[in-house]
């Protein structure tokens, strides 16, 4: 019993993760707007500065809150038998994964992705009025966009069935299990 509420606390944690793959398109107007790759020294404290700024005024701080706050509400309703311990999976999850915690690699992570004159321009157009209305209004519809997906899946659901269960005969008839 400990070793599956601990694995499912572990669930709730990864479960905030997420994994970002490049999609081809993605790569080669990278490559082309890029110059090549070398090792690249640690962003100055005026270009960290700069990041930070942007994400302060893209409220960051506030949208990490509101994730971890979700995730973890989604957790416990999936897995009811987590409630005893939400306190302290609260507690562990503001030490390590809030915006406190995160704000410094949050900003490196930035200043390594855009240089700071880039970062600057953000900067300027999220200052102005339609970059406060993306502001404001990106989070909505990332929201929306997350229900017509899970609303896509539930639709197609008893398809996605019927194609794992085709796949699963395929593994099995070319690696019988034992």
């Amino acid at each position: 019993m400990k070793a599956t509420i601990l694995a499912a606390a572990f669930a709730v944690l990864a479960a905030g993760a997420t994994e970002t793959v490049e999609s081809p398109d993605r790569s080669a107007a990278a490559a082309e707007a890029e110059p090549a790759a070398s090792p690249a020294a640690p962003p100055s404290a005026s270009h960290l500065k700069t990041a930070a700024q942007l994400l302060e005024l893209v409220h960051v701080d506030r949208s990490t809150s509101e994730a971890l706050d979700v995730v973890l509400k989604l957790q416990l309703r999936q897995q009811p038998n987590l409630s005893p311990y939400e306190h302290t999976l609260r507690t562990f999850m503001q030490k390590y994964m809030s915006w406190e915690s995160l704000k410094g690699d949050y900003a490196r992570i930035y200043a390594e992705a855009f240089n700071e004159e880039e970062l600057r321009e953000m900067i300027a157009f999220y200052r102005t009025p339609t970059g406060q209305k993306a502001i404001k209004m990106i989070p909505e519809l990332m929201a929306k966009g997350a229900a017509l997906g899970q609303s896509r899946v539930q639709e197609n659901r008893e398809e996605l069935h019927r194609m794992i269960e085709r796949r699963q005969k395929e593994i099995e008839s070319h690696h019988p299990v034992p």
